[in-house]
C-alpha cells in the first residue's frame, strides 16, 4: 500500500501535512528518507544570494524540518531509520558545485550530532553518498551544471542507487558511499588532499566557465 503526499520540504505546514497523512493511513513511522535536493552551479564568485539561500532551504532546512516533524512519531524499538541523503560531493568538494558542496556539508554535520543524539533510543541514522546519477536533477537546478554528459565519470541508475539504498537500510551500516568514483575521490582525498586539488584545478581550468571581472588569467 502507497501514499503519494506530494510536499514542497521548504514549508513547515507542507511537512507536517505529510506527516499527519501517514499518520493517518498508517498509524507510525518507521524510517524517514530525506531525499529532497536541489543543486546550484556556479564559480564561488558568482554564487547570487538568493539561489545559495535557495539551494540550503531545500537541501539542508529540508533534512531539518523533516526529521523534526518526523522523528517524534518513530517507535524507536530498535527499527527505526533515519536516512539521509547527501553526495560523494558532500565529502569532498569540487570546483563549480560550492554553494551545493557546503549545503552537503553542512547536511553531514547535522547527521553527526543527531546521530550522537540518538544513541540508545532505537533510531539509527544513516548518510548515503551518491554519485553522479541518471536523472533530471542538472537540468532542474537552480543553476544548471553542465550536460552530464561532458563528466569523465559514468553516472549510475537511479534504479541502481535505490537498490543499494535499500540493502544499506536493511543491513542497518552507519555510512555508505555509493558510486566507486565516490569512494575513489574520498580515499584519495584522505590520501593525499594536495594531489586532489592538482587533479581537480586541472580539470576546472579546462572547462571553468570565464570569470565575470576581478580575476585574470
Amino acid at each position: 500500500v502507497a501514499l503519494a503526499v506530494p510536499t514542497d520540504v521548504t514549508r513547515d505546514d507542507q511537512v507536517r501535512a505529510m506527516v499527519d497523512s501517514t499518520l493517518a493511513r498508517f498509524g507510525r513511522i518507521d524510517i524517514l528518507v530525506c531525499n529532497a535536493g536541489v543543486g546550484l552551479y556556479s564559480p564561488v564568485l558568482e554564487i547570487p544570494d538568493a539561489a545559495l539561500r535557495s539551494v540550503f532551504e531545500v537541501n539542508f532546512h529540508g533534512v531539518l524540518r523533516c526529521v523534526q516533524a518526523a522523528l517524534p512519531h518513530m517507535p524507536g524499538r530498535r527499527t527505526g531509520l533515519i536516512q539521509i541523503v547527501s553526495s560523494a560531493i558532500g565529502l569532498r568538494a569540487i570546483p563549480g558545485h560550492a554553494g551545493y558542496c557546503a549545503s552537503k556539508f553542512a547536511v553531514g554535520a547535522l547527521a553527526e550530532s543527531l546521530r550522537v543524539e540518538l544513541a540508545g533510543c532505537g533510531v539509527h541514522l544513516q548518510v548515503v553518498y551518491p554519485g553522479l546519477t541518471e536523472t533530471d536533477f542538472s537540468a532542474n537546478s537552480i543553476i544548471r551544471s553542465p550536460d552530464p554528459r561532458s563528466f569523465p565519470v559514468r553516472p549510475m541508475s537511479a534504479d541502481q542507487v535505490g537498490r543499494i539504498m535499500v540493502r544499506s537500510a536493511r543491513r542497518g551500516a552507519r555510512d555508505r558511499v555509493i558510486s566507486a568514483p565516490g569512494r575513489f575521490l574520498t580515499i584519495l582525498d584522505w590520501l593525499s588532499p594536495a594531489l586532489v586539488d592538482l587533479l581537480l584545478a586541472r580539470s576546472w581550468q579546462n572547462r571553468r566557465p570565464r570569470p565575470a571581472g576581478g580575476l585574470s588569467e
